[in-house]
Parts: structure tokens; C-alpha cells; sequence
């Protein structure tokens, strides 16, 4: 069993261009359920599995949401300061 959830292009310089996207899927494997998150890469017949991903089971993926939340206000916090700081050079 496979479902799609999120799927999108690649951001990264070795994979950009169309060359892979980034997707995450439900898988069930071996009596488990796990997050799948890998690179699918470009091939001649389309997008293909690569090596280049992990699996997250349950347990796991629950832990880490609020870890994900958190390093994202971070990220924010950082880029608005950030950009205060070029908008004070500018004046």
C-alpha cells in the first residue's frame, strides 16, 4: 500500500530543474506504517525511487512535527532579522 500525500520539485542544485522532486508518502511495508520522504528521480519513463530517503514510522513522525514547527519560527525569526538588518543598511 502506497498513498501520495506531497510531492513538489527539488530546490536543491543537483536536483533542480525537473532532475528529481522531493516526495512524501504513506507506505505500508513489512506489517509497518511509515512516512516515506525521498528524492524520485527523472528518468526516461518519468519519476523513479531513489536511494536518496528515509522512512519515519509512526512513533517517530509524531515526535517530530513539533521539532519541525519549532525550526521553522526559528527560520522566520532569523530571516525577518535579517531583513531588518538590510533595510536599516539601506537607510
Amino acid at each position: 500500500m502506497e498513498k501520495q500525500y506531497w510531492i513538489d520539485n527539488s530546490k536543491e542544485r543537483k536536483w533542480s530543474d525537473g532532475k528529481g522532486r522531493v516526495s512524501v508518502k504513506w507506505v505500508s511495508w513489512r506489517g509497518r506504517h511509515w512516512a516515506d520522504m525521498r528524492i524520485m528521480r527523472r528518468t526516461d519513463e518519468g519519476y523513479v525511487h531513489s536511494a536518496k530517503g528515509f522512512r519515519l514510522t509512526t512513533k517517530q513522525l509524531r515526535e517530530l512535527l513539533p521539532v519541525l514547527h519549532e525550526m521553522l519560527d526559528h527560520i522566520d525569526n532569523q530571516e525577518e532579522e535579517e531583513k531588518r538588518q538590510a533595510e536599516s543598511i539601506e537607510d
